[in-house]
């Protein structure tokens, strides 16, 4: 369980965005955290096409569909379970809860 600076600045920073201040870090950061504390993890690229609609309007105006790219990862160390997709809608809304999660996952590996 060595820990460097940058992974101990990342581990900071998911400590801060559990209490929704400051950024989320960024999926290969955690990913670096995560192999510094040896829990294991799945990581994975992912893109996927998703509608657009024209500008300003709340329906489908046949605006086509654009590439969004980003991150699938999923964390289970048997107690706490983090699953995020970085292309979902959702997913900037809820970084603080997935922030909370990695902490305590890593905390968890840190006392065993």
């Amino acid at each position: 369980m060595s820990k460097n600076n940058s992974t101990t600045k990342t581990y900071d920073r998911l400590k801060a965005k559990s209490n929704d201040e400051g950024r989320m870090p960024t999926v290969k950061q955690i990913c670096k955290l995560l192999d510094d504390e040896e829990i294991e993890y799945d990581c994975d690229t992912w893109s996927e096409y998703k509608t657009t609609s024209g500008a300003g309007m709340r329906y489908s105006t046949g605006g086509g569909s654009k590439l969004y790219e980003g991150y699938r990862l999923a964390i289970d160390d048997g107690v706490t379970k983090v699953r995020f997709d970085t292309t979902d809608s959702c997913y900037s809304v809820n970084t603080w809860s997935y922030a909370g999660k990695i902490v305590k996952i890593v905390d968890r590996a840190r006392r065993q």
